[in-house]
């Protein structure tokens, strides 16, 4: 009897789980290191945000592929095709995490706003976000409110350096 593996995800069900918020996450940070790094006064800010973009189909790509060779190694009768849907079904959270610093910056754009001083108001929803996230995932873990404060502010801490990367590159 030959069937197909099960590739549902294990542990948590949900929305919250260990593997989303780690996309989320990640797909926030990647946004915002590219968007840090990539606003420059010699780009327009639409530049910027196809930058943004491409970066994070890259890393969604990359993220994809890895996964996808992961479970050709641990089920490999696996086909191709389920495990191009599963990976990508998953992975998609990674780009969902970089779209709002995206979506903000891109309506800043619109509306006119200095490419250095939307970056720095996307950059401060990106310790937001973090701040929020690492305050969520430790009151998931059964933290006190006084703990969960802690780690949202430390995880915004972290992501503060996202912005102190951009102040030291572009001033």
């Amino acid at each position: 009897m030959d069937t197909q593996p099960d590739l549902a995800p294990t542990g948590d069900q949900g929305l919250i789980t260990p593997r989303s918020m780690a996309l989320a996450l990640y797909g926030t940070i990647a946004a915002g290191l590219a968007l840090s790094i990539g606003t420059d006064t010699n780009l327009g800010n639409w530049a910027v945000v196809g930058a943004v973009l491409a970066e994070l189909l890259g890393f969604f790509l990359a993220h994809a592929y890895a996964d996808m060779l992961g479970e050709h190694l641990a089920r490999p009768r696996t086909s191709l095709w389920e495990r191009f849907r599963h990976a990508c079904s998953h992975d998609v959270l990674l780009l969902v995490g970089g779209l709002p610093i995206v979506v903000l910056f891109m309506v800043e754009t619109a509306a006119g706003i200095n490419a250095d001083v939307g970056a720095d108001v996307a950059l401060a929803l990106l310790i937001a976000l973090l701040g929020t996230f690492g305050a969520i995932a430790a009151r998931r873990a059964n933290a006190s409110w006084p703990g969960a404060l802690g780690e949202g502010v430390l995880a915004a801490a972290l992501g503060s350096l996202v912005l102190v990367l951009k102040l030291l590159l572009h001033g």
